[in-house]
């Protein structure tokens, strides 16, 4: 199954089950708060700007968006797309990492940066 978000290549995420599974979990407003806005794509090409490696920057993001991941629906999430039973913290690792590289690969498929 090669199914990906919107604008998402698959150059830093190469399984987006997870993370696709757990923004269908979500109820419309929690999704929602989650989709990045331009003003933080334009941060983070900012920071990638700054001389930051790109796997810096993921790790960033990561960290950031961890805190606006649910653990319990992340777990579900997992459990769901590849069959595993993660600990909650895991599943929210998992989904916060691939959030983070959407959002970079949105950041090039905009043109805003290059991946290599």
């Amino acid at each position: 199954m090669d199914r990906r978000p919107f604008l998402a290549s698959g150059k830093i995420v190469k399984d987006y089950a997870p993370l696709l599974t757990y923004l269908k979990l979500l109820k419309g407003e929690e999704r929602e708060a989650l989709m990045p806005t331009s003003e933080y794509l334009k941060e983070v090409v900012d920071r990638v700007g700054k001389g930051k490696v790109l796997g810096e920057v993921l790790s960033e993001l990561a960290k950031e968006l961890r805190w606006k991941i649910d653990a319990e629906l992340a777990a579900k999430a997992l459990r769901e797309a590849w069959g595993v039973n993660a600990s909650p913290e895991y599943a929210v690792d998992e989904i916060a990492r691939e959030m983070a590289g959407w959002i970079l690969e949105i950041c090039e498929a905009l043109g805003y940066l290059k991946i290599k």
